[in-house]
Order: C-alpha cells, then sequence, then structure tokens
C-alpha cells in the first residue's frame, strides 16, 4: 500500500508509535494499530466519539510500554542480582542534571554545605587547641594545683 492510500488515522497512529522504542514497536506495534483502527471503525459505526478512542489508544500505548518496562527491568535484577557497578555512575549523572535544573536550589544546598563544613573545621581547630593538644610544659602529668 502506498503512503497516499494509508488512511490519515493509519499514519498518525504509527507516527504516535514512532515515540517507542524499536524492540517495542516490532514486538506490539502491528497488534497495537490493528487493535485501534477496529475500535476507530466500531466508533464510526456507531456514531461514537473518535476523540475517546484517541484516547484510549495512547493510554493503552502507555500502560503496555510501562509493563514492558517493568518486565524489563525484573528480568534485569534477577540476572544481574541487584545494582549494577554502573548505575551510581547514572545516579551522579541524575543528580548533576537536577542540580543543574534548578541553580537556586543548587546554591543554596552548596552554600548551607560550606557552612556546615566550614563550622565543623572551626570548632574542631578550638577543640583540638585547647582540650586536646599537650601543654607546653615538661612534665606535664606532674603539674598540680593546690
Amino acid at each position: 500500500m502506498t503512503m497516499s492510500r494509508i488512511p490519515p488515522a493509519t499514519r498518525a497512529y504509527r507516527l504516535l508509535l514512532r515515540l517507542f522504542p524499536g524492540p517495542f514497536r516490532r514486538r506490539w506495534g502491528a497488534d497495537m494499530e490493528a487493535v485501534f483502527l477496529h475500535r476507530l471503525a466500531e466508533a464510526r459505526g456507531v456514531g461514537g466519539s473518535r476523540l475517546w478512542v484517541w484516547f484510549r489508544g495512547g493510554l493503552d500505548a502507555f500502560s503496555q510500554a510501562v509493563a514492558e518496562w517493568r518486565a524489563l527491568s525484573r528480568s534485569r535484577e534477577e540476572k544481574g542480582g541487584g545494582r549494577r557497578w554502573g548505575s551510581p555512575f547514572l545516579d551522579l549523572r541524575y543528580a548533576v542534571r537536577a542540580l543543574a535544573g534548578a541553580p537556586a536550589f543548587s546554591l543554596i544546598a552548596v552554600g548551607t554545605l560550606a557552612l556546615g563544613i566550614g563550622a565543623s573545621t572551626a570548632m574542631f581547630s578550638v577543640v583540638h587547641g585547647v582540650l586536646m593538644r599537650d601543654l607546653p610544659y615538661r612534665e606535664q602529668d606532674r603539674l598540680v594545683v593546690t
């Protein structure tokens, strides 16, 4: 069938399916398109809402993609026994993106950390200088105040 003979609804639905990954489209695309076209023809026959058919088709595609993603993540966990070594790098990349997306929050968070680290260092320096360092006298263990 040439591109000009394909109905606009079919072309639009195929375009919607292009948003999903290739393996997903190859596995489910033809079935989803057939169900969508059947529902669309049914809605035309009984005077139903085509907008509802489009909404339902998009919802079905989304729910199928979520189910596929969950099954894939479960199989990865079973094979790998949980987190992989590459995961901390993905977490770091996500954190950097999140902080870059909210510069005001990032500035406040970095400022709070800097103040906390500075205050802790200052307190440790004072405590170390006053309480932990040896006294500047010979035989300091024999000093007694009477």
